[in-house]
């Protein structure tokens, strides 16, 4: 059940960022979640968004039915709805199959 970040070796300095904007809380919302982490990192919401864009972030615990691919994030919102599906075909198999292949929760 946990999230694993995908950097680049340029991008290490950024890594804080980025794990702070993975540890999303969803009672305080994602809007101020951006927020606080854009004053806590003295960044402009352009900056901030610029540094999280070079990081990728996939859930261990979600795994395409068909290729066992990990399931691959943009935002933290995303997690708990991806967690819902049963079965999670990812977008690769579901186009290969065209369209055959359907995820359900």
């Amino acid at each position: 059940m946990s999230v694993h970040l995908i950097d680049s070796p340029s991008c290490l300095t950024e890594k804080q960022i980025c794990y702070d904007y993975w540890q999303y809380d969803a009672k305080i919302g994602y809007l101020n979640h951006i927020q606080n982490l854009c004053q806590k990192h003295a960044l402009s919401h352009k900056e901030f968004f610029k540094a999280i864009h070079r990081y990728r972030a996939y859930i261990s615990d979600v795994r395409c039915a068909n290729c066992n691919s990990y399931c691959f994030v943009d935002v933290p919102a995303d997690i708990p709805y991806m967690r819902e599906y049963k079965i999670w075909f990812c977008e690769s198999c579901i186009e290969f199959s065209c369209g055959e292949l359907v995820s359900q929760k």
